[in-house]
């Protein structure tokens, strides 16, 4: 099982259930259907390969709480690459570090790019790729409290076993929405495929401000 097959399953079984709401407040906010999800995040991928077709090279994202960040870790997966997610609030010597360590052939971090790239392969699917359980599928940073940030690799079981343990923790369904108020590029990250795996609906917020979170809720 490769990790994108958990948002396949959902596509196939209900189309036309709304996959993510964004309240960003941005030009990206509204609904997505699982559908229209699964088509944004396939022309994305076939744009990935695209441009590095190495199956397990590295995409950086640098983004906010946004449908194209969201898209842009989906299209990841789905291209066969590992995910480096990178806080924007970050400094520039952080940045720096990170990159230089990590070494992504691909850095994601302007929202219009998304949407021009899956306008551009709009109908088009990445090629298929089967990755092994063992290799890296994500590599985050530590928080750096004893020191500098340091770079944590996740295998591709490690990805599963977690969507599956916390899937059936909460024991999510269909009709269940998960609001994303602290940031994708930490631990909100870890409720992605569950949520999906079930066809349930993420609401994303880009500014986790009290009165933001209130509306959303």
């Amino acid at each position: 099982l490769q990790p994108i097959d958990r948002l396949y399953s959902s596509v196939a079984r209900n189309p036309g259930a709304v996959a993510i709401e964004s309240s960003a407040g941005g030009d990206a906010t509204g609904v997505v259907t699982y559908s229209e999800l699964g088509r944004a995040v396939a022309a994305l991928a076939a744009a990935f390969q695209d441009v590095d077709g190495a199956p397990g090279s590295r995409v950086a994202i640098c983004l906010p709480n946004t449908i194209e960040h969201l898209l842009a870790l989906l299209a990841t997966y789905a291209a066969g690459k590992v995910w480096v997610p990178l806080n924007p609030r970050n400094a520039r010597a952080e940045f720096d570090a990170m990159i230089a360590s990590t070494r992504p052939t691909i850095i994601v971090d302007d929202a219009s790019t998304v949407r021009g790239l899956i306008a551009e392969w709009d109908g088009k699917a990445p090629m298929r790729i089967e990755r092994g359980a063992e290799e890296a599928q994500i590599i985050k940073f530590s928080g750096g409290s004893t020191g500098t940030p340091k770079p944590v690799v996740q295998s591709l079981r490690c990805v599963n076993a977690q969507a599956d343990g916390i899937r059936d923790f909460f024991e999510f369904r269909g009709d269940d929405v998960n609001l994303i108020a602290a940031p994708l590029t930490h631990g909100a990250s870890c409720f992605v495929l569950p949520i999906l795996d079930m066809g349930g609906r993420h609401v994303l917020l880009e500014t986790a401000k009290p009165p933001a979170v209130f509306d959303a809720i």
